[in-house]
């Protein structure tokens, strides 16, 4: 009897486990209507750019799995010749190290429709903690749901810039990032 309880909670508990499971609602990010770009200090001017490859899912009531992936040869700022030196060993090392990710690990409620999520940024061979601020957009009759975000990670933390690069003269340690992700909808655990 007493086995035949036990069988029946854990049956219980699993059936409930999978309910909350079915019931959560995640997004993923529609690459085509998203952008992650970046700015930063070069030279004395301004210097923007972004990444054309970026995917990801949100889940709101679970941030272990928020995660964005971003293909670094996908960087673009409209001068090629910059494009190329991004890509090589001295900054993002795309031979080797061909993605970044974004990994939640908490999420806060900030007031209406406002969260900060915590988790670890991962470029190059480097890996650490980050708070990302963002703003939710639910969907609406006419829109589709939406993110926004921007915040600021130093350049140097993560290893881009080696040699003559590390140097702040000409390029400046930190980098403002913004993010806008258009988001469809999709079950959780796709």
């Amino acid at each position: 009897m007493n086995s035949t309880r036990r069988c029946f909670s854990l049956l219980l508990l699993l059936t409930l486990a999978a309910t909350a499971q079915a019931g959560t609602q995640c997004w993923q990010v529609d690459p085509v209507h998203s952008a992650l770009d970046f700015t930063a200090q070069q030279a004395g001017g301004t210097l923007d750019g972004g990444f054309k490859h970026v995917v990801g899912r949100l889940c709101l009531d679970d941030a272990t799995a928020i995660r964005v992936e971003v293909r670094m040869a996908s960087v673009e700022t409209g001068l090629p010749e910059l494009d190329t030196a991004l890509r090589g060993e001295d900054f993002f090392a795309v031979d080797r190290w061909p993605s970044g990710e974004f990994r939640g690990e908490s999420l806060e409620r900030k007031g209406d429709h406002r969260y900060v999520v915590t988790g670890t940024l991962q470029l190059r061979d480097v890996t650490r903690r980050i708070q990302v601020p963002f703003q939710w957009t639910p969907p609406s009759g006419t829109g589709p749901a939406s993110l926004d975000a921007s915040f600021t990670i130093k350049r140097l933390d993560f290893g881009i810039g080696q040699g003559q690069w590390s140097d702040t003269e000409w390029v400046g340690n930190p980098v403002q990032i913004h993010i806008h992700a258009q988001l469809t909808s999709m079950q959780a655990g796709s």
